[in-house]
């Protein structure tokens, strides 16, 4: 009597799998915002009520008749495209084709990459495999952020009732797996051990399975990688860690950091000022569609801004570190006055910085209120921060280019995700008596390096002095000598 067939081998264990747990996936998916009878996918005119599995799969691996290999049951189509072939224009706030097609984010990665989640590699999309996603593996397809089979409706709100919850998964998010770091590294190196969670809980959870060293394998967390925006990647467990002095509160909140503490509200746009320290926040608050205030379909999927920027107030402020003019950020276009010189500085518009500045979306200014950050007022009170005021006038050229004061850059971090420096700030590693960092962390074209200082001392908001700075760049130096007691590494 000769064997049965491979395909009868894959048919009995499909008829298994449905004997065994008919109810656990057939209520999962008919809950699901997919498989729901009256509003769920019907996107194929083939008689099949709204909702039912063939309108994505194609039972015994055939299509009209025509066979197809039996590793990929989605009508013939790669994964991307079958997603597309609903999710492509009608309504609006669902056209993710339109989203993938800009040039930066996550789209290139998306329409480039099929058969990642064939039948063959279902370890790829539905289970904690970390191999899959290590090395030239690494990838991002449709099923990496969603689990079709359990997908809701709606988009993330801010929690004022748990602010704490705030990077909770949305319903899009529901049944994906994701990685959560085992250990918290004490210095600025990335955790190398991760625990699988099969359904995350968090969002950050499934972006750490591509952002960090989980993906990566790299040591210091600065990989060889560049993505679409030109931009270096790095590892984000050792960006968002605890044991940093500065982060944006993605993982934890700030009363939870082991170095870090809070804004006041004063300097912080609502719903940001309400009970600032209590919060977390979304890697997609952040990162996402660049006209989802207008309408488009929300989530990171693409942009046509750097860095996969979205404005929270406002869709065009996606900037940073430089203009749309390609002018890089400085004090003189948050304050708006002159510089010591008596001429009229070159900077970038009043205009500009209310309309394009990434920062302001959470960082209120311009005399702002909780309703409209983006105030037209000069009345810097609101940033609130005295280091800012005191460079009022200062020249700082590392570039010998236009007639400007200090950027933002020379102070800050270029990636503002967290660093092991309190305010985001970053040394510059000419004198290396209290640590230095490096690129991309500190911003460098070519041979010059943008960055001014090599030490910082904080301290309140409005009471810096130079002492509490440390620089040897010219212009800088005389004003802030080593004075000793500056954060180290």
């Amino acid at each position: 009597m000769p064997l049965p067939s491979p395909h009868t081998y894959l048919c009995l264990a499909a008829l298994l799998l449905a004997w065994t747990a008919p109810a656990a996936v057939a209520g999962t998916y008919t809950a699901s915002a997919h498989g729901d009878s009256a509003s769920g996918v019907s996107g194929r005119a083939s008689g099949y009520a709204t909702g039912n599995c063939a309108h994505c799969h194609d039972q015994h691996a055939s299509r009209q008749a025509t066979t197809h290999t039996p590793y990929n049951v989605l009508r013939g189509l790669s994964e991307e495209n079958l997603c597309l072939d609903c999710h492509d224009g009608t309504p609006a706030a669902d056209d993710i084709s339109a989203q993938v097609a800009k040039t930066y984010g996550h789209g290139p990665t998306i329409t480039g990459t099929s058969d990642s989640h064939t039948t063959s590699k279902l370890e790829l999309a539905t289970t904690s495999e970390g191999s899959a996603f290590r090395g030239a593996l690494r990838h991002v397809e449709c099923s990496d952020c969603h689990n079709p089979h359990e997908v809701q409706t709606g988009n993330h709100t801010y929690n004022t009732t748990t602010p704490s919850d705030n990077n909770l998964v949305s319903s899009p998010l529901t049944g994906v797996w994701g990685v959560e770091p085992a250990s918290e590294p004490t210095t600025f190196v990335p955790a190398t051990t991760y625990t699988e969670v099969s359904a995350a809980t968090k969002e950050y959870q499934i972006c750490f399975k591509c952002h960090t060293y989980y993906a990566f394998q790299d040591a210091d967390g600065v990989t060889s990688l560049t993505g679409p925006s030109g931009q270096t990647a790095t590892d984000q467990s050792m960006e968002f860690s605890r044991n940093n002095r500065s982060v944006h509160p993605v993982r934890y909140t700030l009363t939870l950091q082991t170095n870090s503490d809070a804004l006041d509200a004063s300097q912080l746009a609502s719903p940001w000022s309400d009970n600032p320290g209590s919060q977390t926040m979304y890697c997609s608050d952040c990162h996402g569609a660049d006209d989802e205030l207008a309408g488009g379909a929300k989530g990171p999927h693409g942009a046509t801004s750097k860095y996969l920027l979205k404005g929270y107030f406002k869709d065009s402020a996606v900037y940073w570190p430089a203009s749309s003019a390609g002018k890089l950020w400085s004090l003189n276009d948050i304050s708006q006055v002159d510089n010591s010189s008596g001429s009229a500085p070159t900077i970038n518009t009043t205009a500009a910085v209310q309309s394009e500045l990434f920062c302001l979306n959470c960082h209120n200014s311009f005399g702002g209120t909780a309703t409209n950050p983006f105030a037209t007022s000069t009345d810097r009170n609101t940033w609130a921060n005295n280091a800012h005021q005191k460079h009022d006038g200062r020249r700082y050229q590392p570039d010998g280019g236009d007639d400007h004061n200090v950027y933002c850059i020379a102070c800050h971090s270029a990636i503002p995700h967290g660093m092991r420096r309190s305010a985001l700030i970053v040394y510059d590693g000419r004198d290396t008596t209290y640590g230095s960092d490096t690129p991309p962390y500190v911003y460098k074209v070519g041979t010059t390096t943008y960055a001014a200082l090599s030490g910082f001392k904080k301290t309140s908001h409005l009471s810096y002095s130079r002492a509490n700075c440390f620089s040897t760049v010219s212009g800088c130096s005389g004003d802030h000598p080593d004075a000793g007691g500056y954060e180290g590494d």
